[in-house]
This record gives C-alpha cells, sequence and structure tokens, in this order.
C-alpha cells in the first residue's frame, strides 16, 4: 500500500537523488546525534510515476487517509484525515477543514514531527484535518533552511525554472479548496520573541513561542476573522500549560500588507489573500525536539477547538508522553509483512536481509516522515533528518506458501506469524517442517547433516553472538526460514528483560533524540 518514488534535483552546486518513504508532502538538529544524512547520486531503486497530471480540485485526488497520496514530485505525500462518519457531500460541506503544513524549512523538525504525530497518533471524530508533515522534503533529509532556497519565501513569485515550483503549485491548491477553513504554518523559530526588548535572546528580532498573523483582520469580499482575536483565543489556552514561565507564547503581527516585503512571500500570506485565515507557530529552537512539538500540538489543538473539530489522540499531552509517541512503532516492514525491523535502537548496519529481486524497494517505513534512500547496492533509513541504519540486502526468490510457524516458547507451545517479534524470557526452538530450513541468525547451533538447519534446537541468548542482533542492546535476533533456495518468512526473537519504572523513565530520557543542535540557520518564520 506504500509507494516510493524518486526525488532528484539538480542545481550548479549540487544533486541530489533521494528516494521518499510514503509519506505526506510531502530532525533537526535536536534528532541529529550531530549527524548530518547527506544524499548522495545514486541509481533509482524506485519506478517514479509518469504522466501525472497536477489536480485542480481536491476531488481528483484519492480518497484515503493511509498512506498518503502522492504529489507527481515525488517526496511529496498529502494525508487526508477525517471522522469516519463524514462521509456524504453534505457533511463534508458543513464540517470544518484545517490545512496544517510542517517541513517547509527542513531545519526545523518541532513542526514536521508535530505533524506527523497528527497522521499516525491522532483519530478525527468530526470535521477533517489535512497534513503535509514535511513539505519541504529534500531540505528535511539534508537539515538545512532551504536545499534550494528558501520554500517559505516563494509563494509570491517563483520562476518557471525553480525544482520548487511543482511544490509550490500543489500547496496552493490545497490552500485554495473551498473546505479549507483554516492554515496553520508549522516552524521551529530562534530564541523567545517578546514584544520589547528583554535581552538578545529575548526580543522583537526573535521568532520562537510566538504566534504570528499578517494582519489585526483579515477581510474579502465574502467574510471578515478577527486574527488578533482568534489568535489570542489560542494563545489564552496554551499559556495555561506552560512547562516553565519563559515560556511563554505572545502574538506576533507582521503588518505584512502595510509593505513587509520579507513577509508577502511567505505562504501564510498567499492563504490570507485567497481569504484564509491563515497562522504561523513558532516553537523555539532552544528547546530539544519533543518540547518543540508539544508547544506545538498545543496551539493545534487550540485551533481545532474554535472551529469544532473533534479528535482522540493515543498518548499523553507532555514533552516525555510526546517524546514516548516518537520513539513507538519506528519500524521497517518488506514483502507484505513477512519481515519486520523494529528501529527504534537499531545497529548502524543490518546486512544479508533476504529481498525480492526487482527493480522497486519494498521496503516500507512506518512514519511519515521516515525515508528510505537507496545507496548503490543497501539502503539508508531515515527517521526526519536522523539517520537510523543502513540495510544491505541479500537478493533471493520468496516462496509464500508458509504464514507461520509453531515455537516452543519457554516450555509453551505458540503460532508465530511471520514478521512478529516474540517474546522470549529463557528458551526457545522452533518447530520442526518437512521441507523448511530453519536458520537463527548469529547462533550457529545448526546440525551439519541437515544443511545447518536449527528447527527443534533449543536456544538461549547466550548461542547468539550479540553482533549478529539487529539492535544495540544485543536483545533482538532473526530467525529466518527457508524451503529450499528460496525465503519464507522472518520472524523476531526478543530477549529483553521487562524494565523497572525506573528503567523505564531512564530510557525514556534518553530517547531516539538528541538535543545536540546541528547546523540551522537562526532565522525564523
Amino acid at each position: 500500500m506504500y509507494n516510493f518514488s524518486l526525488l532528484k534535483y539538480k542545481c550548479p552546486m549540487l544533486c541530489i537523488l533521494a528516494i521518499l518513504s510514503c509519506s505526506f508532502i510531502l530532525f533537526h538538529p535536536a534528532y541529529g546525534l550531530g549527524q548530518k544524512a547527506t544524499p548522495v547520486p545514486q541509481k533509482a531503486a524506485i519506478k517514479s510515476k509518469k504522466n501525472v497530471t497536477k489536480p485542480t480540485t481536491i476531488a481528483e485526488l484519492p480518497d484515503v487517509i493511509w498512506p498518503p497520496i502522492l504529489w507527481p514530485k515525488e517526496g511529496v505525500t498529502f494525508h487526508r484525515l477525517k471522522s469516519k462518519q463524514t462521509n456524504d457531500i453534505a457533511d463534508l460541506k458543513s464540517t470544518p477543514t484545517v490545512l496544517i503544513v510542517g517541513g517547509i524549512q527542513g531545519d526545523e523538525p518541532g513542526g514536521f514531527s508535530a505533524a506527523s504525530l497528527l497522521v499516525t497518533n491522532y483519530t478525527i471524530t468530526k470535521g477533517e484535518v489535512w497534513v503535509v508533515p514535511s513539505l519541504n522534503f529534500n531540505s528535511m533529509v539534508t537539515r538545512n533552511r532551504g536545499t534550494l532556497g528558501d520554500m517559505n519565501r516563494k509563494f509570491a513569485y517563483i520562476s518557471k525554472d525553480d525544482p520548487d515550483k511543482e511544490i509550490i503549485q500543489h500547496i496552493k491548491v490545497l490552500i485554495e479548496q473551498p473546505e479549507v477553513s483554516l492554515v496553520l504554518n508549522l516552524h521551529d523559530g530562534s530564541g523567545f520573541y517578546r514584544p520589547q526588548h528583554e535581552d538578545d535572546l529575548h526580543s522583537p528580532k526573535r521568532w520562537g513561542q510566538s504566534l504570528i498573523i499578517d494582519n489585526t483582520i483579515m477581510k474579502d469580499s465574502s467574510h471578515k476573522v478577527d486574527l488578533e482575536k482568534l489568535g489570542s483565543e489560542v494563545l489564552s489556552e496554551v499559556n495555561k500549560r506552560l512547562v516553565k514561565p519563559e515560556h511563554r507564547l505572545y502574538l506576533h503581527n507582521t503588518r505584512t500588507p502595510a509593505g513587509n516585503k520579507e513577509m508577502e512571500k511567505t505562504l501564510s500570506y498567499y492563504a490570507y489573500l485567497k481569504g484564509k485565515p491563515a497562522f504561523g507557530l513558532e516553537a523555539s529552537k532552544e528547546f530539544s525536539t519533543e518540547y518543540r512539538a508539544y508547544y506545538h500540538l498545543l496551539m493545534i489543538e487550540a485551533f481545532l477547538k474554535q472551529y469544532n473539530v473533534e479528535f482522540k489522540r493515543d498518548f499523553s499531552l507532555t514533552p516525555k508522553g510526546i517524546l514516548a509517541a516518537l520513539n513507538r512503532d519506528v519500524k521497517l516492514s518488506a514483502e507484505e509483512n513477512r519481515i519486520v525491523l523494529p528501529l527504534e535502537n537499531a545497529r548502524q548496519l543490518i546486512t544479508m536481509l533476504p529481498m525480492k529481486k526487482r527493480t522497486d524497494s519494498d521496503l516500507k517505513p512506518s512514519k511519515p516522515i521516515m525515508t528510505v534512500i537507496q545507496k548503490n547496492n543497501s539502503y539508508q533509513i531515515l527517521y526526519g533528518n536522523r539517520f537510523l541504519t543502513q540495510v544491505k540486502p541479500v537478493f533471493m526468490d520468496f516462496d509464500n506458501s508458509l504464514n507461520e510457524v509453531e515455537i516452543v516458547v519457554d516450555d509453551m507451545k505458540k503460532k508465530v506469524k511471520f514478521g512478529e517479534v516474540l517474546k522470549v524470557g529463557s528458551t526457545f526452538s522452533v518447530s520442526e517442517i518437512k521441507g523448511i530450513r530453519v536458520n537463527a541468525i548469529g547462533a550457529q547451533k545448526g546440525d551439519p547433516k541437515r544443511n545447518g538447519c536449527e528447527s527443534g534446537v533449543v536456544l538461549t541468548k547466550k548461542d547468539f553472538i550479540e553482533s549478529y542482533s539487529v539492535d544495540n542492546a544485543a536483545n533482538l535476533y532473526r530467525i529466518e526460514l527457508y524451503k529450499g533456495k528460496a525465503f519464507a518468512g522472518m520472524i523476531l526473537i526478543d530477549f529483553s528483560k521487562k524494565q523497572t519504572r525506573q528503567e523505564k523513565t531512564a530510557t525514556l530520557n534518553k530517547g531516539v533524540l538528541s538535543e545536540q543542535k546541528g547546523q540551522e540557520n537562526s532565522l525564523g518564520f
């Protein structure tokens, strides 16, 4: 159901070829661990979609919630989240729709992480929410403000030769849809905005912790919206839930129609000119990613309530709850889930992963901002702009005649489907199946008379060589099954012990996100 395609940009100084995962328009220093993901020129592993015409109305886009809709520019997708009860045309016209855009500048992970959580961890029960987790995909994976220039300065004018032109056209199409009642543009900005100068970090020249409007009132021929009043009501709610008093958010009116030439070029002002109430949401770059996403989601939820959009989420709206949600279910699957790799704490290199020889990749990330980039005969997996692991496959034929196996786990028999992670306390053994060879990767206890088959062999964690584990903690090991020379499926054995509350807290506080800052522009909106 997911789709991968090739993202290619050429300019005098740079040629980048990146394969995009199934994510919508489609992490910053805080996600970066000090590393910079740099895609290199490479052969396409994925077939690009050809001859895709630009949609002019939302009706021309498929009506799906997940996976995302791919736009003609590979790397750009669109998530339409709506209530299952919102089906007929009358309901669609009467319920509000909010468009949320993240990642227009790729060094701002608070915004695109919050947008990603909306897609994976929220359920809309009334109304609609349209989400673009990372509008500037190429900028996200290279962690800069804009590989091809600042995309948020291309809405008043863009050259016909600009590689960003197609993406700009498509987001304009979404903004202009009659269903759209509100546009939210997510950013991370420097320092702390203050109406009056306090010090260098807290001043009118800063952008962080602000809610940006282009004018006090937005009015066109059909209606009038008090942006200042609406924004103030939202901030009144958000400022009740500050982690620290210093984090207070303020309304920032750029007074764009009065001659603010720089702001005239932005996405939000384009929406304003089209009669759409639009706000720029700025979280401070002084925070790690989960704190930025926390303030973004506080503002987003306050706006949704103002517009009577109802929702549910499956995590606690706190920085720790957000960090846990971002770290949860980070995985890669392939070949109709016969292969599933949890990547929360993956080793930097996973080798000899069975895959079909094909012209496109079947690797499917679980998050909208996870990405698969082909490099020669391997695949780099990124989460936002943070490198997770590199997968080096071995290509072979597949046999799909078997879907599950019997495994004796701690003296109890269980039926286990391919792709599952099986928790093991002390021992396990895979029951024998006629014609099937079992290979416990890293155990080396197979019967030489049976071509190294390890079915029927009782195995413990001590039997495995740690360097063969999938994870850095040496708890996850691959059990692969073969029929002749064909790969039949894989199961993961998990030897990790149940964590105490203190251990869980320590693990969560470490997380997979770093607070170390990488390269970023000090500007904001």
